[in-house]
């Protein structure tokens, strides 16, 4: 399977081995779900901050002797928002691997252009 960072850095190199080898697929595609899968990582790690940040002042509140409820909803409500991201995230992550694996490999310069019906027999053994 390619790295998405070829994909991402290098396009031309990918379409190029895609139309040498006669296959056609959606890079475009493939490059929108690694965005959106990169963007809910994100916001999942900035949920998982936001959470943290959180539960360190519910433990400070507590031990001032403070009552932390509302401050424990926030975050019961931040972990159901997480769990959706987490869920998201997850069904992104599926849908890319499926596009990776079925892209080819790259080729060598010197490779024929065309599919494997097109390859010249260099010896038989």
């Amino acid at each position: 399977m390619l790295d998405i960072r070829l994909i991402r850095e290098t396009p031309e190199v990918v379409e190029d081995t895609l139309r040498r080898r006669g296959a056609s697929a959606d890079l475009t595609h493939v490059r929108e779900l690694d965005e959106q899968r990169r963007a809910a990582n994100t916001e999942l790690d900035t949920l998982r901050s936001e959470r943290n940040s959180a539960s360190k002042q519910i433990g400070a509140a507590k031990g001032r002797g403070e009552d932390a409820e509302p401050a424990m909803a926030a975050v019961r409500e931040l972990g159901e928002r997480m769990g959706a991201k987490e869920a998201e995230l997850k069904g992104l992550s599926e849908r890319l691997d499926n596009l990776m694996i079925q892209l080819p490999n790259i080729i060598q310069d010197d490779v024929p252009t065309g599919g494997e019906d097109e390859g010249t027999e260099l010896r038989r053994v």
